[in-house]
């Protein structure tokens, strides 16, 4: 059996899916069926490779330029032709998405993903498989196998759009159209439990190929707790324009500071993701770090802070690297139906708070209360482990590999 994952990270640096897939592979129980495990990613800096082999998996990148840091990499002279090529792409796809506000898939997206897996011949793989809510990753893996028939199309935690609310009304239709193709045209599907009734309830056609399957993030810390806990609050991800608005924490959280030295840490943020003015005193911004790097970060923290999607179909995946921690959580919610709210019922350290500015001076007291109490807990890993057995990465692997060679077989 051969696999390519394909997605729009940074691997095997950075990003959500890469963190997904990571742990999977670190189990070794995709590997024990799967002769040859590829992946396919997009590239953040113009002096990484477009092919090499780490750790036994082939990765292949390619230019995504909707996601690739453009400004980060402008110093590079020797990349000047190719620094042209990206702000072109990106010009045109903003002065098209204005003037067809409607259009959901991006073609140049797509079309970099669709160009590379020609360019790789992944028709030599057995199944490809489409990870991540991105419709741009899964549209052109959908093309590709259509076009090129023979590897199975599989999807990964690839959640619905049509029900996501931080997108513009006008593209429900063009949404409604993609999602129904990719659904359709798709061998297996694996989502979230909490996605998988409104997955079947819409396309119950699916039912048969759709399996229920949690984030494989639950895993044993990479560095044991600090006994110095040089940090007060921290948040590690990325701020997603309309999707993750970081306003109403930030003011949460430094209104609970309680002195001059306590910070809170946004650990994969730069200054220019905010969008507004913010207390640089008390609010650090670091930047893009490795999941090495945030690892070690987070081990010196006390409290971890979630900040809530706006989309109400679709569950944060940190906050299953959050509870492996045992670290008390603050759950900021965009919505008080937030799905992340059903996660944590069963997490002995954790509070949900629901942005509300009528509720918010009742919320920063209850935040010190809840710091004041639960501030130097934590929960061993066993613990956590037996809470959360279905969200480990060898359960999750398992569910993988058997859903895979059903399919093969067909």
């Amino acid at each position: 059996m051969k696999i390519l994952f394909v997605f729009a990270d940074d691997f095997p640096l950075y990003g959500a899916c890469t963190n997904i897939l990571n742990h999977l592979l670190e189990t070794g129980i995709l590997q024990s069926k799967a002769e040859k495990i590829g992946v396919l990613s997009a590239k953040f800096s113009f002096d990484e490779k477009d092919f090499e082999t780490i750790d036994n998996t082939d990765v292949y990148r390619t230019f995504v330029w909707e996601v690739f840091p453009l400004k980060a990499q402008a110093a590079k002279l020797s990349h000047f032709f190719n620094f042209l090529r990206g702000a072109a792409v990106k010009t045109f796809s903003l002065l098209k998405s204005r003037l067809s506000p409607d259009s959901y898939i991006k073609q140049s997206f797509c079309g970099c993903i669709y160009k590379k897996l020609k360019k790789i011949k992944a028709g030599d793989f057995d199944i490809i498989v489409a990870m991540s809510g991105d419709f741009n990753i899964a549209e052109a893996v959908r093309k590709y196998c259509e076009k090129h028939p023979g590897p199975k199309f599989a999807l990964y935690q690839v959640d619905p759009c049509s029900n996501n609310e931080s997108m513009p009304v006008s593209t429900k239709k063009a949404r409604l159209a993609t999602e129904a193709k990719v659904f359709a045209s798709s061998d297996i599907i694996f989502t979230t439990p909490l996605i998988y009734d409104y997955l079947i309830e819409n396309y119950p056609s699916c039912a048969e190929k759709t399996t229920a399957l949690e984030f494989p993030n639950v895993v044993r810390p990479a560095f044991l707790p600090s006994a110095e806990k040089e940090i007060d609050f921290i948040f590690t991800g990325s701020l997603y324009g309309g999707i993750r608005d970081p306003k109403y924490t930030l003011r949460l959280i430094e209104s609970v500071l309680e002195n001059e030295k306590s910070k809170f840490y946004l650990v994969g943020v730069s200054p220019k993701d905010i969008g507004f003015e913010y207390n640089t005193e008390k609010i650090i911004c670091t930047g893009k770090k490795s999941m090495k790097e945030t690892a070690k970060t987070v081990s010196k923290s006390r409290m971890l802070v979630n900040i809530g999607n706006k989309m109400k179909n679709q569950v944060p995946s940190k906050l299953f690297d959050y509870v492996s921690t045992g670290k008390p959580i603050i759950n900021v919610c965009k919505n008080p139906d937030c799905f992340s709210k059903e996660y944590l019922k069963k997490y002995p350290l954790a509070i949900n708070v629901d942005e509300d500015d009528a509720l918010f001076e009742k919320q920063v007291a209850s935040l010190k209360e809840f710091i004041e109490k639960n501030g130097d807990k934590s929960i061993g890993f066993d613990e956590v482990r037996a809470l959360y057995e279905e969200c480990t990465p060898e359960y999750c692997a398992r569910k993988l590999l058997d859903g895979f060679c059903e399919i093969i077989k067909k």
